[in-house]
């Protein structure tokens, strides 16, 4: 490095505030924000990207749901029908009912028994055995058909059977063995752990759910199947209370009644069953946790990196003070010296001035930092430092220059150091040096001419070397040769 461009350093390293660490420190901060709005953006997208996946599973489900439905509607018609004409054949009774429904049931895996309550509201056929008989007359879906001759498929809510004490959903039909004829109801009994286990072949997760409700908050049947929450109510929930009335489709995220657990839910009504709707549950920790092992591993990299920028500003800092204070040295050497320094660059630019410096030319030495030296003293071009120093910046030759400088009326010896940068000169005033030079040579000049005006002669000895030197005239008296060149005498 050339002196110029060290001088041009120290000044900085002397007012930089060792900004390596804060650099590091912004770039940790700055990293870490962009880290975290990253992140958030991701966490973003894997939260709507459930919320797609939830609403394409409620569709599929919801549609696998209402054919399920529609194929138990199908063979409670052709169940009816087969009763129809095994009564106008007058073949119609216990063991011929029995034959006909057991064969509906065989084509419907999902349903535990298929049974007729006649008007009396009493088990009149069965698809097993023993039920005859029983009295079925309080089951809502009897009530319902009886109610209302209109009503076509009705489906019931949960109820537990009276032989078994197992869970099952009613799907009924009303019969009518002759035309405008009460003549009682076919039911059959839908199997809740079938839909389990037939929706747990569906992929959601760890913490996933697929329930079946009835519009006024009723829980059908859900999976995993929980028996505790099998016919019971939940209204109040926002599903109900604020979703459902504004829209048959829809998603939304909060905590489900039944397991506290936060889930992404998607819900939509069965397009043959309005009065129910199918909702699906994908657990918020399971929609990021993909994103969550990225964060972690994102934000890891993230803290190592961070801790070697740190460290490595921490050097580095620790470098740059140590060129501080070494730098101040320097620059205390340099104030210190008793010759005036000054640093030019390759533009004859200042790049440094001592305060010596600024004393003889009676200026600011921080004042002159950046300034054209000819542009401050432009009485200094053509003199003989002028062409020195443009000598030594060509050449790259070190200079020594002692020259009067007539626009301070004084003497100056200058020292160049030349660099591929810029030059360094140290020079002092020798005003004091050459006027006594000059005294003593005028001093000599005054002692030869009264020498040679008086017969006076004189010699000079020499105390270090012993010898001695006679003066022209003494020579003369002494019929010696004159001093220059004439014997010496070794006292």
């Amino acid at each position: 490095m050339n002196t110029s461009e060290a001088f041009i350093k120290l000044l900085k390293l002397r007012s930089a505030p060792g900004p390596l660490i804060w650099l590091a420190a912004a770039l940790v901060i700055g990293s870490g924000a962009l880290t975290l709005a990253s992140l958030l953006h991701q966490r973003s997208v894997a939260l709507e990207a459930g919320e797609r996946l939830t609403e394409s599973m409620a569709r599929v489900i919801a549609e696998q749901t209402s054919r399920t439905i529609q194929i138990v509607d199908q063979r409670l018609q052709l169940t009816a029908s087969g009763l129809t004409q095994l009564h106008t054949r007058g073949a119609l009774n216990e063991a011929s009912a029995r034959a006909l429904l057991r064969a509906q049931l065989a084509e419907l895996p999902f349903v535990r028994a298929i049974w007729v309550v006649g008007a009396n509201s009493l088990n009149q056929y069965d698809s097993d055995v023993g039920n005859l008989g029983v009295r079925m007359g309080d089951r809502a879906y009897f009530q319902a058909h009886l109610s209302n001759p209109q009503l076509g498929f009705f489906i019931g809510k949960p109820i537990r059977s009276r032989t078994t004490g197992t869970w099952l959903l009613s799907a009924s039909r009303r019969l009518s063995l002759a035309a405008g004829r009460f003549d009682g109801v076919i039911v059959a009994a839908i199997e809740p752990r079938y839909f389990d286990q037939l929706w747990r072949t569906v992929d959601l997760g760890p913490g996933g759910s697929i329930a079946l409700l009835h519009r006024d908050g009723t829980m059908m049947m859900r999976s995993p199947f929980d028996e505790r929450v099998m016919g019971k109510n939940f209204h109040e929930a926002p599903l109900f209370s604020t979703h459902l009335p504004q829209s048959s489709t829809g998603s939304y995220q909060d905590v489900s009644r039944v397991d506290q657990q936060m889930r992404q839910f998607a819900y939509r009504t069965l397009s043959t069953q309005p009065e129910l709707l199918v909702v699906v549950g994908l657990a918020v920790d399971t929609i990021l946790a993909p994103w969550r092992r990225l964060s972690a591993l994102a934000l890891v990299i993230w803290a190592i990196a961070s801790t070697a920028i740190m460290a490595l500003s921490v050097m580095l800092n620790r470098v740059w003070r140590q060129q501080v204070r070494a730098g101040r040295d320097r620059l205390e050497v340099f104030e210190r010296i008793t010759d005036a320094f000054v640093a030019l660059d390759r533009h004859w630019n200042y790049t440094y001035v001592n305060s010596k410096a600024g004393q003889l030319f009676g200026r600011d030495p921080a004042g002159l930092i950046g300034r054209h030296i000819w542009t401050e003293f432009p009485e200094g071009v053509g003199q003989s430092f002028h062409i020195t120093y443009a000598l030594a910046m060509t050449t790259q030759w070190p200079m020594f220059v002692e020259e009067y400088y007539p626009p301070y009326q004084r003497w100056f010896e200058n020292r160049i150091y030349p660099s591929p940068g810029g030059l360094s000169i140290y020079f002092h005033d020798v005003t004091e040096r050459k006027l006594a030079q000059e005294q003593l040579r005028q001093s000599e000049a005054s002692l030869a001419d009264a020498q040679e005006s008086a017969p006076l002669g004189s010699w000079e000895r020499d105390r270090t070397s012993r010898t001695g030197t006679w003066s022209a005239e003494n020579s003369r008296q002494q019929y010696r040769a004159p001093a220059l060149g004439a014997p010496s005498v070794a006292g």
